[in-house]
C-alpha cells in the first residue's frame, strides 16, 4: 500500500526500479555522477514496460509518474541543493512506478537524506570525531577515509556537498517499496 495509493507496482517494474536505483547509486558514490546513458535506457524500458507487460501500470500513469518526479526535485536542482542527475533518476523512477510510488519514493529519500545530514554533523563534533576514530580503530581506515578524505563536489565547484544523493534516493527506494509491499 502506498501511502497515497492503494496499487502495487508490477513485479517487473520493482524488477527495472530497482536495477535503476542500485547501478545509479553505485555510480553516483563512486564518482558523484548519474550516467546518462543509464537514465536513457531505464526510461526506455520503463515506457516499454507500462505500455506493453500484461502487468504494467499504462503509459499515461508512468508519464505522470516521471513527470511527478521531475517536478518533485526541479526546484532543489534550481536552488543549487542537488545535482540535475538526481532529479532526472527520480524522474526514470516515477516511469517505472508512476505517480504515488514517486511521491513516496521523494519522501522516503528526503527522510533518508536528513539522517544521514544528521550523521554527517554529529561525525563533525568532538563526539563524533572520537567515535570515527573508535569505527577507524576496528574497522580500519577505508570505513573511514571515506567521510574524512574524499572531496566533495558541488554544483558551483565549492566544496561542501555532504553527501552523493543517488544512495540516498536508492535508500529511500527501497522503502518507500518496503512500505508498498507491506
Amino acid at each position: 500500500m502506498h501511502l497515497f495509493s492503494e496499487s502495487a507496482p508490477s513485479l517487473s517494474s520493482v524488477l527495472g526500479l530497482m536495477t535503476t536505483v542500485v547501478i545509479a547509486a553505485w555510480y553516483d558514490w563512486t564518482s558523484w555522477r548519474i550516467p546518462n546513458a543509464l537514465l536513457a535506457a531505464s526510461a526506455a524500458a520503463s515506457l516499454m514496460l507500462a505500455t506493453f507487460a500484461t502487468d504494467g501500470i499504462g503509459l499515461s500513469s508512468s508519464l505522470a509518474g516521471g513527470l511527478t518526479g521531475f517536478g518533485l526535485f526541479l526546484p532543489v536542482y534550481m536552488m543549487r541543493r542537488m545535482g540535475a542527475g538526481d532529479v532526472k533518476l527520480l524522474a526514470t523512477l516515477g516511469l517505472f512506478g508512476g505517480p504515488f510510488l514517486c511521491i513516496d519514493i521523494a519522501l522516503m529519500s528526503s527522510l533518508a537524506g536528513g539522517v544521514w545530514a544528521l550523521i554527517y554533523l554529529f561525525l563533525q563534533t568532538r563526539h563524533g570525531q572520537q567515535l570515527r576514530f573508535a569505527a577507524q580503530a576496528v574497522l580500519g581506515t577505508n570505513f573511514v577515509r571515506l567521510s574524512s578524505q574524499v572531496p566533495a563536489p558541488t554544483l558551483d565547484g565549492k566544496q561542501g556537498a555532504m553527501m552523493p544523493y543517488g544512495l540516498v534516493i536508492a535508500v529511500g527506494t527501497l522503502a518507500a517499496l518496503l512500505i508498498t509491499m507491506h
